[in-house]
């Protein structure tokens, strides 16, 4: 769910309607830069609880704070002055987590990486203007409700899951470099890029990537629908954004499950689907030669994707 708040008071308001999500234990991932608006709605969540005392000012060194209440407890941790989650706050964090009936709030979830849990409330907020934030509400299994709702086949999902760890590896390297990338984002567009690969009623005749967005853009999913509207073969003049071009890239170079270099995935793409190379076909191999030659040229041909 994606709805646009114009003042603090409305942040917490929607603030609110999350934490009686989470009043008999759950976990809140908070993700966003800064002045995004994280910290109006965890003190939204903190009104919501009726904590006493709240402080979302995080010291140097105290990364978790606990918030008792009569029959629950509450946790906030804030990631923020972490570079790298270190060992012992993760093994701190994953403990309280084994208590279902605990409330987490993390601020800069990103930094759990694969230990995020995967039932949990992903809040994504997006600074609009000084007044104004987008905010996105989403349950985490919402991938698992559409894989199951179309059906999509394990060896499917498998190749999405090897285009995502290709997305978060060069993501990491240009983001090491300087470049701005939304790596949540980028990383849920890989995990549906195909998810109408294979379907049947439900498809339409747009071809698997528009249906895709269409059903994306249907469930208030605009960000995630633009970025897998773009992976398609022909799309290579419309890539734009890091975002888009990783996704495209990524997907080009895994073949099923493996990564491949991308003369064997036309190779095996030829095979496949029995096409010969037309002259278009043709030129947007070339282009896409050189948009790996563009990903060469800032991570180093050593530092992109071995074979």
């Amino acid at each position: 769910m994606m709805v646009t708040s114009k003042s603090e008071g409305e942040t917490k308001k929607i603030a609110a309607r999350v934490a009686k999500k989470v009043k008999n234990g759950g976990f809140i991932a908070l993700f966003g830069d800064l002045g995004s608006g994280k910290t109006v709605f965890v003190k939204g969540l903190a009104e919501a609880f009726n904590i006493k005392g709240f402080s979302v000012k995080s010291p140097t060194y105290t990364y978790v704070r606990h918030y008792p209440l009569k029959i629950r407890n509450i946790y906030h941790i804030d990631l923020y002055r972490l570079e790298k989650i270190d060992e012992l706050l993760l093994q701190e964090i994953l403990e309280l987590m084994e208590d279902d009936e605990n409330i987490i709030i993390i601020e800069w979830a990103e930094k759990m990486g694969d230990y995020l849990p995967t039932k949990r409330i992903d809040i994504v907020l997006k600074y609009i203007d000084e007044n104004s934030r987008r905010i996105e509400i989403r349950e985490a299994n919402f991938l698992q409700e559409i894989y199951k709702e179309f059906h999509v086949p394990r060896h499917i999902i498998k190749h999405m899951e090897m285009v995502a760890k290709v997305c978060g590896i060069l993501a990491d390297k240009l983001i090491k470099k300087g470049k701005k990338i939304d790596k949540k984002t980028l990383i849920e567009a890989a995990l549906l890029h195909d998810v109408l690969k294979i379907c049947h009623e439900k498809c339409g005749k747009l071809g698997h990537e528009k249906e895709a967005e269409k059903v994306l853009k249907k469930r208030g999913e605009t960000a995630l629908a633009k970025l897998v509207g773009k992976h398609g073969f022909s799309s290579i003049d419309k890539l734009k954004t890091w975002e888009e071009k990783i996704l495209y890239y990524a997907d080009k170079r895994v073949h099923d499950e493996k990564i491949v270099s991308l003369k064997k995935r036309f190779e095996e793409g030829d095979k496949r689907y029995g096409k010969k190379l037309d002259k278009r076909a043709a030129i947007i191999k070339r282009k896409i030669f050189d948009l790996e030659k563009e990903l060469e040229s800032i991570l180093g041909h050593s530092s992109l994707l071995r074979v």
